[in-house]
């Protein structure tokens, strides 16, 4: 509620929201991330149930997460897609595998036109890897090392963290608002950094704890894109704090209930089938 009016297209900012740099000038949607956990569901129900309309539904989404013009959304989206294809069929594995190795491995030696939208992300990729996008160090390292060895005062909240800021109109607001002017030190480019600055290193392990257990909790078919998502986020965190936004929060939440409804408990609650409904039916049917 404290972002309203918060703008769903477009960013506030003409410079930015003009930037064609990336082959196109981003549209950012409010709540981009329950997007994806969409994109997930629509996945696995094509898996389970072989409709072309969820394919297309998970068509749609991933081009809206492809207009954000955000690499690690896109790429991770993809990445965990195609490792859940990966372990649905073993014909499609060898196909995608050969694919996206002859892609990585092109994407080096092969100068893509920045007149594209793929070509013009995967330029800047490479440039950001063979460190010729940034005058200096890359800043989220910068930020990575700042966070771990400088930004906690004492032990105490090298264990509990220094708390979640309440925007800049406290102190504290005002401190991390300030030192990412004076020092380019921005914690929420890095999910890992945020987690260890705001709820220490007892918070960090409990986030990352949750998102190991989540991803590699058995799941019925139906309900794997659970698993999706969870192990999304934990790549998706290593180079901005998707964790921390209020969508994030609220798809984790719904994640983590089934996975502890379906999953955890899953000797004591599982989803009724059709056939199992119709039978219960027909006993109630035939007591009376």
């Amino acid at each position: 509620v404290y972002k309203v009016p918060e703008t769903i297209f477009g960013n506030a900012e003409d410079e930015i929201s003009s930037d064609e740099s990336r082959g196109f000038f981003r549209i950012n949607f409010t709540g981009r991330i329950s997007m994806i956990l969409a994109y997930f569901l629509y996945i696995c129900n094509f898996s389970v149930h072989k409709k072309t309309k969820y394919i297309v539904y998970a068509a749609t989404l991933f081009t809206f997460i492809v207009f954000q013009l955000t690499r690690q959304l896109i790429l991770w989206t993809a990445v965990v897609s195609l490792i859940y294809i990966f372990l649905s069929s073993k014909k499609w594995a060898i196909i995608l595998a050969l694919v996206f190795g002859f892609l990585y491995a092109g994407s080096y030696n092969i100068q893509f036109s920045d007149d594209s939208v793929i070509g013009s992300l995967i330029n800047i990729t490479n440039m950001e890897m063979n460190g010729q996008l940034y005058a200096g160090e890359n800043p989220r390292i910068v930020e990575y090392r700042y966070l771990f060895t400088q930004w906690s005062p004492n032990l105490l909240t090298d264990i509990f963290g220094t708390g979640i800021d309440c925007g800049s109109d406290t102190a504290y607001g005002k401190y991390v608002y300030n030192i990412g002017w004076s020092k380019g030190i921005y914690i929420t480019d890095i999910g890992y950094g945020h987690m260890f600055a705001q709820t220490g290193i007892l918070g960090l392990g409990l986030y990352v704890w949750l998102f190991i257990i989540c991803t590699f909790s058995k799941m019925p078919k139906e309900l794997q894109y659970v698993n999706m998502f969870m192990g999304a986020m934990i790549p998706l965190n290593i180079a901005a704090a998707w964790y921390a936004g209020a969508d994030t929060k609220v798809c984790i939440a719904i994640c983590v209930y089934l996975i502890y409804r379906y999953g955890y408990r899953s000797k004591r609650v599982r989803i009724p089938s059709d056939n199992s409904s119709q039978a219960k039916l027909g006993d109630a049917s035939t007591n009376k």
